[in-house]
């Protein structure tokens, strides 16, 4: 399928046969039609996509901890060896420290970030209450959790599965 010249510019020109990257623009799509639908207020949408961020973070964590340890070691150790200065070793178990304390410190620093976010979006009232009454907030939520984490996805954890750090 050809897609218009302005799409094609932003979109990747294997878009039509990438269902999971339609999938993640339907799901955006979708909490679009609903925000206007319900007449959703501006903290409302922020708070939606608030929580989108945070299923990456997420799955992001799941990514750093769940690379390949082996071929990271080999990886370290290769660059390592290129260096002039004195080389270090890096043993499996190392790796795995290693994987652990880059996963906290992005936890940590993405944490703050949406906890200041969140502050400002949902505690703060500068853009409106957020109505978590509401379930199209939790639906459009949910729509994406489930669009990033589908096998046939090559975005969350199917990407966790099948790639490396």
């Amino acid at each position: 399928m050809q897609l218009p010249s302005a799409l094609s510019r932003v979109l990747p020109e294997d878009f039509s046969t990438d269902t999971s990257l339609q999938a993640l623009l339907a799901a955006n799509i979708i909490t679009i039609i609903l925000a206007i639908l319900e007449n959703w207020d501006l903290a409302t949408v922020l708070f939606v996509y608030w929580a989108q961020s945070i299923i990456i973070g997420i799955f992001a964590v799941i990514t750093i901890l769940g690379a390949d340890t082996v071929a990271l070691t080999a990886d370290m150790n290769r660059a390592t060896a290129d260096k002039t200065w004195k080389q270090a070793v890096w043993s499996e178990r190392g790796v795995g420290l290693y994987k652990g304390v880059m996963a906290g410190f992005f936890c940590l620093h993405y944490g703050l970030f949406h906890f200041v976010y969140f502050s400002f979006i949902v505690e703060g009232g500068l853009f409106g209450p957020v109505d978590f009454s509401n379930a199209g907030i939790w639906a459009a939520c949910a729509l994406f959790l489930q669009t990033t984490s589908t096998p046939t996805s090559t975005t969350g954890a199917a990407k966790c599965r099948e790639h490396t750090i």
